[in-house]
Formats: structure tokens, C-alpha cells, sequence
């Protein structure tokens, strides 16, 4: 039997001998999500998470319920906890310092995406997986650690997927389900999970059997369809990244006929707005469909991770060359979780690139003049992150008027500035890795954004279309189909009477 010990010489079982649980405290989500990570990681099972706090209880963080501290059996249990727990002295069994018992740099499990996937995954896989069982697409040392987290969050990995290990595999693994891809069509109350280091064949061959993306299957990060997509990622040499389109476009999907007298709309926005991200129904595809029987073509160019300034520089470069009738913006999230340093124009591909030139220069051809060149990122704005996104939206707005271009912009829903909250959206937020300072920021775009409102008539605030709606959201901010459809019918009621 192994075991472990915390500093205090108690010996914790790696089996399920004991409950444990580790002590929540709402002002300490991060570094209490760390040790649960550290768990994990050295394969340990912990029952859940313990609090005194009436709103925390009944949620679920990490698939993972919060139970009330006068819940769990005391004598047979063990609370982690990462502070000494001066309210409950009759507690014996708890090992304060968790995250030192499971090494500093335990932590950081689903954000290193070598190893897993990305943390935020949890909320639409509870959802989506729920009781069924679970099978994981190819066998590698990181498809067995995924099935052992899975395990460890409380799915049942039923077995593997897996043509061409399956015979030896399943003389090595006797005790665990292996089928050929074929096999899977006779499973009953299934899901796959795709390994991301084969996704592309993989997808494909599972769709040829008939499989949904999302219905049946995923692959094991959040924007998984994104990568596979319905084109490919490219390169963008002034914007970092882009993809390129089903009907041959970088940076757009199409949607309409495109007839020579149509009104051309383009669309900017995330990954919210991303019409290659989901296997669902965009709003700019929910948009078209209200704009039935008008002769209108949508060009979506939604990117996931875009910020306003890209998008400024995107409405630059290829828009204005496309001449459009209307541009609209659907944004502002991916401005309040942006690092404030080095700056807006520092894209994080690019900024990658050019410190790979900066630790190359002696195996790159470079100018003479440039051999001692550093990176610059440009000058620090002295504007705050809704400053930076008010500016962007207003510098688009004068680009489009002095072209004769009808401009729009919208200031997308995000979960963080709900006006209420269900335990199950409370649980979607705790568990995502982007929580750090995003209540305040969201709410800060929510309040501010009134003024502007009311001052630019371009401008329209949709933060509240969501405020009475419950099972929308995904995570923090993408939602399932019938949010983009609502925010489709939001934003026609604004644009309809200019629509030829």
C-alpha cells in the first residue's frame, strides 16, 4: 500500500481508505485549485472540497462537490487545508501546508498542455459526459495519464480506442476495454475523448462513422474544434495567428450568396465569435437567418483570442480592401483578461517568434545594424484595459465613417458580470484558469460602458442579455447555441432598419 506523509509525520493513504478533502475558501480559489492540481498529479483521490461558507456549498469545482464542514465524518477523513483552521480546533485530522506536502511546483496540472488539458474543459465535459462511459482515442504515456485524471475527477474511463496497438495492448492490458475504431459503433452511453497529438485523423475517422463533434466526442482542450477546424491555422505575420476558411478566405467564413448586389457585412469579434470553433450554430450564421429575404452576405471574421486591436489592425489591412456596406464589432472580453504589460500590440505569437530571432541571431541572416537588435513591443499606454478597447472601438468607427461604411459595435455578455449566478455558474467560473481579476474588470466594462451608450450611438452594451437565462454558458464567456442565437436577435433589433 503507498503512502505519503505531510509535515507533521500524519500518514496519508494513496488509497481510498480515508476521506480527504481539501478546506475552500472563495478568497483562496487559485492556490486552493493548485493543491488539488498537486494531488492529481501524484495520482491521489480527494472526495471533494469542505467549507463553512453557505454559498459554496452545493457547488461543483472541478467536478468535484463543496461539501459543508458538518457534512463529512470527521474520524475518518483528512482536510487539506493551505491555512490553520482557527474556527474548528476540535478537528484533528487536518494537514495544513497541502501544497508543500505535494511539492511547490506540483500545481499548474491541466495548464500544462503537454501533459493534459486546459482546466476550463471541466465545466462542458460535467455537462456533456455526464453518466457515460468514457473511452480515450489512442494509447501513448499521455493518453494513460489523461484516463488516470479522468479517473480521478470521478468519470468512468470505460477503455480505449486504439487499431493499431490493439492486439498487443490488449494482451498487456487484459483488465482494460480496447476496441478498433469500428468496434465503438456498438457501445451503448459513450463518449471520446480525442488525444490532441492525433487529432486530425482521429476526428475525421470517428465523423466518418458518424459521429458528432461535441455529441459524442471532443478533443481534450476547450477549442479543440478550432484546431481541427474546418480549415487551417495560419501564420499571420501582423496579427499572430489567423485560419484559413472553407471557401478559401484567410481570416473569414462566408455565409450567403455573395451575389454581386448583396449587402456585405463583416463581422469582428473572438473567439465568441469564431464560426470554426464550435460544432453549432455562430451568431453570425443566427444573424443571416434573421436578415432572411434581404440580400445580405456575412463575412465572419472572428478569431479566437483577437483583442480590439487586432481587430483595428485586421480592419486596416483586409477589410477596407473587401469595401463592405457594414462592419460590426462583437467584443470586449478578450480586452479585460489581456495582460496590461508590455501592451496591446504585443501579440503573443508574435512576441514568441521574435524572442526565438532574439536567441538566434548568430544562425540568422540579419542585417549588420540589427545584430544587437532587442525585441520593442512598442509605448506603454498610459489608458487602462477599457480605455485601450474604447479607443480601438472609436478609431474603427472613424476609419468605416470616412469610407462610408456603417459601423457597429457591441460589448459582449461574460459570466463574471452576471447579475445572478447559479452554484452550477459559480462552479463553471471557479474552475476556469482566467479568473484572476476578471470580476473586476467585467464589471468595471459593465459599468463604464453606460455613458459611452448614451454618447455614441454606435456603441450598444449586450453585457446584461443574459442576466434571467440559466444554462447558457459554457465557461466564463462562450456559450452554447441558443446563446448565439439570442445575441443574433440582439443585435438585429440595433442594425435591422439599416440592412437594405
Amino acid at each position: 500500500m503507498r503512502e505519503i506523509q505531510d509535515g507533521f509525520g500524519n500518514i496519508i493513504y494513496k488509497d481510498r481508505q480515508y476521506k480527504k478533502y481539501i478546506w475552500f475558501n472563495k478568497n483562496e480559489i487559485i492556490p486552493t485549485r493548485t493543491v488539488f492540481e498537486g494531488f492529481l498529479k501524484n495520482n491521489i483521490y480527494i472526495d471533494g472540497f469542505v467549507s463553512d461558507s453557505h454559498e459554496c456549498i452545493g457547488v461543483y469545482l472541478l467536478n468535484k462537490q463543496i461539501y459543508s464542514i458538518n457534512e463529512i465524518d470527521m474520524e475518518n477523513s483528512f482536510v487539506f487545508s493551505i491555512q490553520k483552521l482557527k474556527k474548528y480546533p476540535m478537528i484533528q485530522n487536518v494537514v495544513v501546508n497541502a501544497d508543500e506536502m505535494c511539492g511547490n511546483n506540483a500545481g499548474n496540472v491541466f495548464l500544462d498542455e503537454k501533459e493534459c488539458f486546459g482546466i476550463q474543459n471541466i465545466g462542458w465535459m460535467r455537462e456533456i459526459v455526464k453518466d457515460k462511459n468514457l473511452f480515450i482515442y489512442g494509447i501513448s504515456d499521455r493518453t494513460k495519464k489523461l484516463a488516470e485524471i479522468y479517473e480521478l475527477l470521478d468519470f468512468h474511463v470505460e477503455g480505449y480506442i486504439d487499431d493499431e496497438s490493439y492486439e498487443k495492448e490488449k494482451e498487456e492490458n487484459g483488465e482494460i476495454k480496447i476496441l478498433a475504431i469500428e468496434d465503438i459503433i456498438y457501445e451503448e452511453d459513450y463518449f471520446i475523448l480525442i488525444n490532441r497529438e492525433y487529432y486530425r485523423d482521429m476526428a475525421g475517422r470517428l465523423k466518418d462513422l458518424g459521429l458528432q463533434m461535441f455529441d459524442d466526442m471532443a478533443i481534450d482542450n476547450p477549442f479543440g474544434t478550432w484546431y481541427m477546424g474546418t480549415g487551417n491555422q495560419v501564420l499571420d505575420i501582423n496579427l499572430g495567428h489567423s485560419f484559413l476558411g472553407k471557401q478559401g478566405m484567410y481570416g473569414f467564413e462566408m455565409s450567403g450568396e455573395n451575389n454581386a448586389h448583396d449587402m456585405k457585412i463583416m463581422i469582428l469579434g473572438g473567439s465568441t465569435t469564431d464560426g470554426a470553433l464550435f460544432p453549432f450554430r455562430s451568431w453570425p450564421q443566427f444573424l443571416l437567418d434573421r436578415a432572411g429575404g434581404k440580400n445580405v452576405t456575412i463575412f465572419n471574421g472572428g478569431v479566437v483570442g483577437y483583442t480590439s486591436t487586432q481587430e483595428l489592425i485586421k480592419l486596416l489591412r483586409d477589410i477596407l480592401f473587401m469595401e463592405p456596406d457594414m462592419v460590426i464589432v462583437y467584443d470586449g472580453f478578450n480586452d479585460m483578461t489581456a495582460p496590461s504589460v508590455p501592451g496591446p500590440f504585443a501579440f503573443k505569437e508574435l512576441q514568441k517568434a521574435m524572442d526565438y530571432v532574439d536567441q538566434h541571431k548568430d544562425k540568422l541572416w540579419l542585417d549588420l545594424f540589427a545584430e544587437g537588435a532587442m525585441p520593442y513591443t512598442g509605448v506603454e499606454p498610459k489608458a487602462d484595459k477599457y480605455e485601450i478597447w474604447l479607443n480601438n472601438i472609436k478609431k474603427m468607427r472613424a476609419i468605416c465613417e470616412v469610407q462610408g461604411i456603417q459601423f457597429f459595435a457591441f460589448l459582449q455578455p461574460v459570466l463574471y458580470s452576471k447579475a445572478s449566478r447559479t452554484k452550477e455558474e459559480e462552479g463553471l467560473l471557479w474552475s476556469t484558469w482566467r479568473i484572476n481579476n476578471c470580476y473586476e474588470w467585467a464589471n468595471e466594462f459593465r459599468s463604464r460602458i453606460k455613458s459611452n451608450e448614451e454618447s455614441c450611438g454606435y456603441i450598444h452594451d449586450l453585457s446584461h442579455i443574459f442576466d434571467k437565462e440559466d444554462g447558457i454558458y459554457m465557461d466564463d464567456c462562450h456559450v452554447y447555441e441558443r446563446g448565439n442565437e439570442m445575441i443574433a436577435a440582439s443585435i438585429y433589433e440595433v442594425i435591422k432598419d439599416s440592412l437594405i
